[in-house]
């Protein structure tokens, strides 16, 4: 099997971490109702723009988006759903199911997001969904939503490995995730510990790969679609990279276009990685084995 390798390198959940996952890959019901959403999937690491991309998903008027509805220790994820991690943990796949079904009559919007105010105006919902990250998922989890073509796959990434893993470290340190200036906090990176998160991501990377391909060879690939950070947090081609998403993941009959955005979202830290990294000359010397990382190091400066 293509990528089969790649596939052992699935940085998911461990399936001994809970007793209740079963060991068979997750199936998608089958939707009779004509009338039912699309569902989709948004496929991400930490500090990947994917609360922009669910946030701005959701604001369209055709969308429902959860956000991280199988975080480890919170259910983020739209009303009615507000179960217990305990209880979601006991019947996950019934979770996912209802997850990736919607109500056929209008929902209030703009959001699902907990605490957010809702303005009573009314959506109908043509496609449902959520984001997550490869390790709050089981294997048998996304395996069995990466074989589903009926779940249309949104692939996010961030191109610099480097930039990524620095706004994490700054993030843990501010103890803020989203929609914050971190531009003057100045780090003193352990390049082992970065050499490690960049193996993560290379290893997530495959994993999603090799799958994409399997499921490519089985039904043409139609149900994938990828997406760039940096797309994402830049004026010029957000509304365009939010448009192909919207394309993706509504039905062919009902392609929209972008109701509105947040035009006041973009990259909270805009500061150099030189003036970020204390030990910049170390990180230099660390890196220059590995000329790709090297040259995301050294990316506009």
């Amino acid at each position: 099997v293509g990528g089969s390798a790649d596939l052992l390198r699935c940085r998911c959940r461990s399936p001994s971490e809970l007793a209740f996952v079963s060991k068979k890959p997750y199936k998608f019901p089958v939707h009779h109702d004509p009338k039912s959403p699309t569902s989709f999937l948004i496929l991400a690491r930490p500090r990947t723009g994917s609360n922009l991309l669910a946030g701005l998903l959701d604001q369209q008027k055709n969308v429902r988006c959860s956000f991280e509805a199988l975080h480890l220790n919170e259910t983020y994820a739209w009303p009615p759903l507000n179960w217990t991690v305990q209880a979601r943990d006991a019947d996950r796949y019934h979770f996912l199911d209802l997850l990736f079904s919607a109500p056929t009559e209008p929902i209030p919007y703009p959001s699902g997001r907990p605490g957010h105010p809702q303005t009573g105006h009314f959506k109908r919902v043509l496609a449902t969904g959520f984001k997550v990250f490869t390790k709050q998922l089981f294997f048998p989890e996304l395996q069995g939503i990466a074989a589903s073509p009926a779940i249309r796959k949104v692939v996010l990434r961030r191109k610099n490995y480097v930039d990524m893993y620095l706004s994490e470290m700054k993030a843990q340190a501010s103890g803020n995730y989203v929609n914050t200036d971190t531009s003057r906090l100045v780090l003193t990176v352990d390049p082992k510990a970065m050499a490690w998160f960049f193996e993560a991501v290379e290893a997530d990377n495959a994993c999603i790969d090799a799958l994409r391909l399997q499921s490519t060879d089985r039904f043409g690939g139609a149900d994938w679609h990828s997406v760039d950070y940096d797309e994402l947090t830049s004026h010029e081609t957000r509304q365009g990279a939010l448009q192909g998403v919207l394309n993706h993941i509504l039905p062919p009959s009902h392609h929209i276009p972008v109701a509105f955005f947040e035009r006041g979202r973009h990259k909270q830290d805009r500061s150099k990685r030189n003036a970020s990294i204390a030990n910049f000359g170390e990180v230099y010397d660390a890196l220059r084995k590995t000329p790709r990382y090297l040259d995301m190091l050294m990316q506009g400066l």
